[in-house]
Parts: structure tokens; sequence; C-alpha cells
């Protein structure tokens, strides 16, 4: 059934998940699921969908946090032109700021 595993991965055809789903599906394992011998779609458990998630959410705010470092840094240097908030916004930046009190934020 199970055509090959690799690292602990298990690639699998539509025709086999579709034949054995529950056999093929009691694993914790990442499954692969294979569509004429290419890559189709990938099974994992939701723990290590948001393990992932986790991941590039970090890492997104890491790189974030590094772009505007060296955006500071290249103010600093003078090689930047620091914009005004008009500049940025337009005339929403001359607008009082309405503030949801149940939007649930603190």
């Amino acid at each position: 059934m199970i055509k090959e595993k690799i690292d602990d991965r298990q690639f699998v055809s539509i025709t086999d998940l579709q034949r054995s789903t529950s056999r093929v599906l009691d694993t914790d394992k990442e499954i692969f699921i294979m569509k004429n011998n290419h890559p189709f779609k990938v099974i994992t458990s939701v723990e290590e969908y948001n393990k992932q998630i986790d991941a590039l959410e970090n890492l997104n705010d890491r790189l974030l946090e590094a772009e505007a470092y060296i955006r500071i840094l290249e103010e600093l240097k003078g090689s930047v032109e620091k914009l005004s908030d008009y500049e940025v916004r337009g005339n929403k930046a001359n607008e009082k700021p309405v503030l949801d009190e149940n939007d649930g934020w603190e």
C-alpha cells in the first residue's frame, strides 16, 4: 500500500488513500499524497501544522524586525529620507482615530 518511506514521511497514491483511508491516516507521520507520481497534497497532524505556523510567524516577525533595524541604521547614516505621517497616509493622517471599545483589545 505505502509506496516508500523517506525520513518518516509516507508517500501514498490517491488510489491507495481512497482504498485504505483509515489505515493510511492511522499514523503520526506526514503523508504525502501522490497524483500521477507527483506530489499533490500533504496530510499532517493539527499539532504539527500549528508548530509550522508558529515557526513561520516567528520567522516573519524576525524578518520584520531586521528590516526595521536596517531602515533605522540607514536613516542614521542619512541614506534614506524620513517621511511624515501625512506623506505616508495622506488625509487619514489628519483624521481623529476611531476606537472600538468592544474589539477585544485592552
